[in-house]
């Protein structure tokens, strides 16, 4: 009788312990995805502006693009790492609200939009880095519904 109370109990906290977990991670799901969207508007502001303002551009291309092509590529490679560290660590990175894959993804995408700055338009930018927000997103929610 005391053993089927126990077990009863212990089952009990384990629903409430998963549930509470599955909120967590749906929390996690929805600011990742707001923090990526945030990220995404920010730079797609910033290129509008740059594209707006010619001399803004002139400056920007002889002054921040090569520091910013340096900082950005070892950035990369710090996130690189980092990823890496995570993934031997066996990290569960459910929960949080910026893991080490964004973190890569998005450094990666700065560093390239740095490198092909002068082959590519700023539109071209600012429309890659939409659609790869949109992609983030549509794959979040794909994870988030089929694989709870």
């Amino acid at each position: 009788m005391v053993m089927a109370k126990k077990n009863t109990l212990l089952k009990n906290e384990n629903k409430k312990f998963h549930a509470e977990l599955n909120r967590k991670k749906h929390r996690a799901v929805i600011a990742r995805m707001v923090i990526m969207i945030l990220v995404d508007l920010v730079g797609i502001l910033l290129l509008r502006r740059l594209a707006g303002d010619f001399s803004l551009e002139i400056v920007f291309h002889n002054t921040w693009l090569a520091p910013l092509t340096v900082v950005f590529g070892v950035l990369s490679a710090a996130a690189l790492v980092y990823q890496i560290a995570a993934i031997v660590k066996k990290i569960d990175t459910a929960t949080h609200f910026v893991t080490p894959a964004m973190i890569l993804c998005v450094m990666l995408f700065c560093f390239l939009a740095c490198l092909l700055y002068e082959h590519l338009l700023l539109m071209t930018i600012m429309i890659a880095s939409a659609v790869a927000t949109v992609l983030f997103v549509v794959y979040c929610l794909y994870m988030h519904i089929f694989y709870r």
